[in-house]
């Protein structure tokens, strides 16, 4: 995998998907038919005014482009009913993922979550360590996920 540098603040997920797939920003950004650049909220700080991009696109991408599945995996996927109780309050059963995520994690994807100054971001994973679209490769443990997107 190449560690690719994201071209703008909004544009770690699509770069992470490039890293991924050996390809290029502009090369995906062609086929999506857009940048992420659109300002859709303007009273939003940036980057988060932009339109950036969705994993829902980088799922048709992948599929459509490449024949390519991607898997979600929660690191604590957990469940409750919608309603609980009058003040929706819901005890959680968390569901024993352990072994799962040991096994997802020894394959490619893109992981979204957290940096640990709790910024939104998107990174590429290459089975060993991170490939940051700012420019640099660190451990797992340097990020918060949230979902691992299994190649």
């Amino acid at each position: 995998m190449k560690l690719l540098k994201q071209p703008n603040r909004w544009s770690c997920l699509v770069t992470s998907f490039a890293m991924l797939l050996d390809t290029t920003v502009k090369k995906i950004i062609k086929v999506l038919g857009h940048d992420g650049s659109e300002i859709l909220w303007p009273d939003c700080r940036e980057p988060l005014q932009r339109r950036g991009f969705h994993i829902q696109e980088m799922i048709d991408y992948c599929y459509f482009e490449y024949g390519i599945k991607l898997t979600p995996f929660e690191p604590m996927p957990a469940s409750c009913p919608v309603k609980y109780d009058s003040r929706n309050i819901c005890p959680k059963m968390f569901l024993s993922s352990e072994r799962r995520m040991e096994m997802a994690l020894s394959k490619k994807g893109v992981i979204l979550g957290e940096t640990l100054r709790l910024n939104a971001h998107a990174v590429a994973w290459d089975g060993k360590e991170i490939y940051d679209p700012v420019g640099m490769k660190y451990p797992i443990d340097k990020f918060r996920m949230q979902t691992f997107w299994m190649i």
